[in-house]
């Protein structure tokens, strides 16, 4: 009798427990196909699929507006492991994400989404309660990711994406993969594309995407959910308090989307691999900058003179010109957006000194003395220290050194 009436205490308790925590969502029963059947608009799944949030994670309230006139609408408040659907129209879409939890709105971030109609756009959350960042999903880049576990580990292929040794890491080889030799040495690469790997006899046995670590089955495995008509209410009752604080954090927001394009740290997006097997090995480098009316000469001046101190000269065999552009350099706090093929994911990083940081974005292009394309990079850093955040001489040592290393490695002569 006891133990009956403590089984109905703990299955009130559980149920209430839950009403409380999920209050805000009910599941929805009909299946993805069926909800994005309409090929005359687009779809933004929005997914939250961490579970070690800590205790009493708040959801997180996600805002569909319109950055004109700033008319919303209340599109979910996602507790960890739920995902919601929604349609949105052709054309440029916002996401307002907030705990709005009187904690100073510390996990504040806006998602923008160029959609197509027709398409299935992903967003998830990465992170903690702390700082939930948007990120658009992307399955290029997944399918990229995979593709790396097919190869051999071999000085090219590290070459080609920037690998090196990473730090001594115990807790790495838990998470391999049970095939792997446990008598055989393990190495451990990282690199600035934001993938870690590790090789065992000359294959690649693991990879780990350290930027999107979430396949698209994982997300879709997630249960599917719709606001109840308690968070919609809540939403409508507390609307001018939302609308306040979008209004105030998106101004914050534009200006350093179209001024600060950075990232926390060095990222490079490899735009066209180079081929060193097609192409024989370059002994000398031209480098040359090419025009931004937004950046000074003086500036472009001192990147070239260390991007050229970085080569050996030659006076024989074939030339490789390095062409470089810088696509934007500015003062100020970091903000968190990486550049890849298809989108832009930003939110606001933690706080910087502004007198001793700035940010950076390079396109580097490496062509024959023909003008064909041997190889395309493109890499957005933080700089710290020094004159206008940079180096003693001037210069984004982070991002000099990068390229450096990477035509060195992948086309100069030994």
């Amino acid at each position: 009798m006891h133990t009956r009436n403590l089984i109905l205490f703990m299955s009130i308790t559980i149920t209430l427990l839950l009403a409380g925590c999920g209050g805000k969502s009910i599941t929805v029963k009909k299946p993805q196909s069926e909800l994005t059947a309409d090929k005359t608009k687009a779809y933004v799944i929005l997914a939250r699929p961490y579970m070690f949030m800590g205790s009493g994670a708040p959801n997180l309230n996600i805002i569909h507006f319109d950055n004109k006139n700033f008319k919303t609408d209340f599109v979910a408040s996602l507790s960890p492991n739920e995902r919601t659907i929604y349609p949105v129209k052709q054309g440029t879409n916002y996401f307002y994400i907030t705990t709005h939890s009187g904690m100073n709105n510390i996990t504040d971030n806006i998602q923008m989404i160029n959609a197509k109609s027709g398409h299935t756009y992903y967003v998830f959350f990465a992170g903690n309660t702390q700082q939930s960042i948007p990120i658009l999903y992307e399955e290029q880049r997944t399918d990229f990711v995979k593709s790396l576990k097919r190869e051999k580990c071999s000085t090219t292929f590290l070459n080609r994406y920037l690998f090196e040794p990473a730090p001594d890491d115990e807790e790495k080889e838990a998470h391999l993969v049970p095939s792997f030799k446990k008598d055989l040495p393990i190495t451990n690469y990282q690199s600035a594309i934001h993938v870690d790997i590790s090789c065992q006899d000359g294959k690649v046995i693991e990879v780990q995407d350290t930027y999107q670590n979430h396949s698209l089955k994982e997300l879709q495995q997630l249960p599917l959910v719709k606001p109840t008509p308690t968070a919609i209410s809540d939403f409508n009752q507390d609307k001018k308090d939302y609308l306040s604080d979008l209004k105030t954090f998106y101004s914050v927001w534009i200006e350093k989307f179209n001024n600060v394009p950075a990232t926390s740290s060095v990222y490079v997006d490899i735009k066209q691999i180079i081929n060193t097997e097609e192409f024989k090995k370059y002994p000398k480098v031209q480098v040359m900058a090419l025009k931004n009316n937004k950046i000074k000469d003086g500036i472009t001046e001192n990147i070239t003179k260390s991007l050229q101190s970085e080569f050996h000269s030659s006076t024989y065999g074939k030339t490789v010109m390095l062409q470089y552009r810088v696509n934007l350099l500015s003062k100020g706090d970091a903000v968190g957006r990486f550049f890849t093929s298809n989108y832009i994911t930003m939110g606001l990083a933690s706080k910087t000194n502004q007198k001793k940081s700035s940010v950076i974005d390079i396109s580097v292009f490496l062509k024959d003395v023909n003008n064909n394309l041997i190889g395309e990079i493109r890499i957005s850093s933080l700089e710290d220290g020094g004159w206008y955040g940079l180096g003693a001489k001037g210069t984004p040592d982070t991002v000099i050194k990068t390229i450096a290393k990477y035509v060195k490695h992948n086309l100069i002569q030994d």
